[in-house]
């Protein structure tokens, strides 16, 4: 074999590895720009997941118009962004209502919003903490349930349907106080008209009613909003004997004894 068939053939091998790597790097980049662009999902309007009012009524509890009304009283952000999961404000909300207007598990909540479970979940835990520090203030103390002529009105209904309790021997097991277990409390108190107007904590662990009571500064807000210069008798809250009296906490739970208990 002559020199200048060895060189032709040693080219031509060179040029089929040139070729074949060149191609196997083309295959590769194309691979990795499919890793690396991965296709939008576009996860819809509120509309095109729930439909109609009637099962946007039945999932989440509220129409699609008041839907789009609450999260503009709330003042939140267009688009929201939890964790890389991006969302409408509207159906993060409708998420939200959804999870809590019956007990919904996220896997649950797949056939209905276009999502996996794991980012429904982020969607859901992200509006929980935006509604809440939207709202705190109204929740942790509702001022405009203490004011005066609510007050009034609250007070004129005690005096009307006052009568004694039913069922004393009760008390003890329902206001029984300190429990010896690790827990996660809440504080609230319940206006006459069934309103929860005070939601506060939590407080995590086995901590006494009294020391959550001061923790949560519960005391200085009742002196602030329950005392009312012009009347001689202030307005009052009660609570259970593991509290302790003051201007503006009464505890009407006492423990009486079996003789006392007799001559009721």
């Amino acid at each position: 074999m002559s020199n200048l068939n060895v060189s032709r053939q040693l080219r031509q091998r060179s040029q089929r590895l040139q070729s074949d790597s060149h191609q196997d790097n083309e295959e590769s980049n194309s691979q990795a720009n499919q890793r690396r662009h991965r296709t939008v999902y576009k996860r819809g309007t509120l509309e095109a997941v729930l439909i109609n009012n009637a099962n946007c009524r039945y999932m989440c509890r509220f129409s699609i118009q008041e839907i789009y009304q609450i999260t503009a009283l709330l003042g939140l952000e267009e688009n929201l962004r939890f964790k890389g999961i991006s969302v409408s404000r509207q159906l993060g909300f409708a998420m939200l209502a959804c999870r809590y207007s019956f007990p919904r598990r996220y896997g649950d909540m797949e056939r209905v919003f276009p999502m996996h479970r794991q980012n429904i979940g982020k969607v859901c835990k992200g509006m929980e903490d935006m509604v809440f520090d939207k709202m705190k203030y109204g929740i942790q103390f509702n001022t405009h349930q203490f004011r005066e002529e609510n007050l009034k009105n609250k007070s004129l209904a005690l005096q009307q349907v006052s009568r004694p309790a039913t069922d004393d021997d009760m008390q003890k097991s329902l206001y029984n106080g300190w429990k010896h277990v690790h827990a996660i409390k809440y504080q609230a108190i319940v206006t006459p008209d069934g309103i929860t107007s005070s939601m506060m904590g939590p407080v995590i662990g086995a901590r006494h009613d009294k020391f959550m009571y001061t923790m949560l500064q519960t005391e200085k807000r009742l002196q602030k909003y329950l005392h009312i210069s012009d009347r001689e008798d202030n307005y009052a809250i009660y609570g259970d004997p593991a509290y302790e009296e003051s201007e503006h906490l009464h505890c009407p739970f006492p423990v009486i004894s079996q003789h006392e208990n007799l001559l009721l």
